[in-house]
């Protein structure tokens, strides 16, 4: 398991450039490396593109040639703060933080604040649909679409206004959560989930999607956990504190991270145990999977790649 390759694998810093990326086999699976000097805040990917948020400091990586390119700005925006990243079908880069929200595209990169348009300039989270690009932040939502934004409010039908988590289903509609619970949006109407009809509790941590079967997973209250089928939500009590993350694999497992460690539903059972789960992370800021199943860790010590197939 993951102990063994440690062992094996030493962890070097990310500025030097010798030591990019390390990549580890056993049996028929295959992890990357991609390390950091402090831990991860966000990081993105696209094609072999891997841009990392880390020590205030944002590092572009091409996983194929093994290059870095370090930046202390992306356009005018300080990369010091940035806490959420994206990428949107047309290949731009998106990055939030507590100065607004900055595009890079190519060689051109947007910078958009509440002078163009946002609710608020301290940005929460950023995720893209297949045709527009949407931000939470504390005072509302946006929306990016033909150059312009549109905002969301409690007065607009989102539940409130405190945005703290979005994902995008496979209809393409949005669902925000909350501090006061979790609203979707299919383009036209809002339909909004508190304690009155289904959820636990209405502060809402993470949301995550199972593309296998549509299901809304969302880390909500001191711990628990909801999971949406469409019909209704079937509540999972105390699970674990602090949730930020969920993530839905190939194999319909769901995976779970927190500053505490990570943990993944099998369907029938809880695991946290670092041998079972194959990931040795004493703490995770962030998951995410890409379009052929490969599984990415943001750590306190870089980010983490594990190719499909694995095991676990």
């Amino acid at each position: 398991m993951l102990n063994r390759i440690s062992a094996v694998v030493a962890l070097f810093a990310l500025c030097a450039a010798a030591q990019d990326s390390i990549v580890s086999t056993e049996q028929d699976y295959v992890w990357s490396t991609y390390p950091t000097e402090a831990p991860v805040t966000a990081f993105c990917f696209k094609g072999s593109d891997l841009w990392i948020a880390a020590g205030g400091q944002v590092t572009e990586v091409n996983m194929k040639r093994g290059t870095l390119s370090p930046y202390t700005k992306i356009g005018s925006m300080p990369t010091a703060g940035i806490s959420t990243m994206a990428t949107d079908c047309t290949g731009g880069f998106w990055f939030g933080g507590v100065d607004g929200v900055a595009m890079k595209k190519g060689s051109k990169t947007q910078v958009f604040t509440t002078e163009d348009g946002l609710p608020d300039n301290a940005i929460s989270i950023v995720r893209p649909a297949r045709s527009k690009v949407w931000v939470g932040t504390p005072k509302g939502a946006a929306a990016y679409q033909s150059g312009k934004w549109k905002v969301y409010t409690a007065k607009d039908g989102l539940v409130g206004d405190n945005v703290t988590a979005i994902i995008i289903d496979m209809k393409d509609r949005a669902w925000l959560g909350t501090d006061k619970g979790i609203s979707m949006f299919d383009g036209a109407a809002w339909k909004s989930h508190t304690m009155q009809n289904g959820l636990s509790w209405n502060e809402t941590l993470a949301l995550g999607v199972d593309r296998r079967n549509g299901r809304i997973w969302a880390a909500v209250g001191e711990g628990d956990v909801n999971r949406w089928d469409g019909k209704e939500w079937k509540v999972f009590m105390s699970i674990q504190e602090g949730i930020n993350s969920i993530m839905a694999d190939t194999q319909g497992r769901v995976w779970f991270g927190s500053d505490s460690g990570l943990l993944k539903y099998n369907g029938m059972e809880w695991v946290t145990d670092p041998d079972k789960l194959g990931v040795s992370a004493a703490s995770v800021s962030q998951l995410a999977i890409d379009d052929a199943g490969n599984m990415y860790f943001g750590t306190a010590r870089g980010v983490m790649r594990l190719a499909n197939p694995y095991p676990f």
